[in-house]
């Protein structure tokens, strides 16, 4: 998976460069997610904005590693949502689980 990882004012921000999250790399999206968590980098802000399909599995991904930022008292903000994919989160209502920026 193609990530670009950006610290910023106390947060850790990573632009996902890949155009799907799907069952191709939604488990490696979830570990470098829960590397950054484990290690301390809890306030994230994903970035989707290049990301035109996601999958129930990335979806899966993502809800997972909150639920684990949100154990060690963080958070996984959602931005730069395209229009497939703020159409695949509000269908799930994932809209009103993330923090979408």
């Amino acid at each position: 998976m193609n990530i670009q990882l950006v610290g910023k004012n106390g947060g850790t921000v990573l632009l996902i460069k890949d155009k799907r999250i799907d069952i191709q790399n939604a488990v490696e999206l979830r570990e470098e997610l829960l590397k950054l968590i484990r290690d301390g980098q809890n306030k994230i802000l994903l970035d989707l904005q290049k990301v035109r399909f996601i999958d129930s599995s990335g979806l899966g991904a993502l809800v997972y590693s909150l639920r684990e930022a949100r154990r060690a008292k963080g958070t996984i903000r959602i931005s730069g949502l395209t229009e497939h994919v703020a159409s695949m989160f509000s269908i799930t209502r994932l809209n009103k689980i993330f923090d979408i920026i």
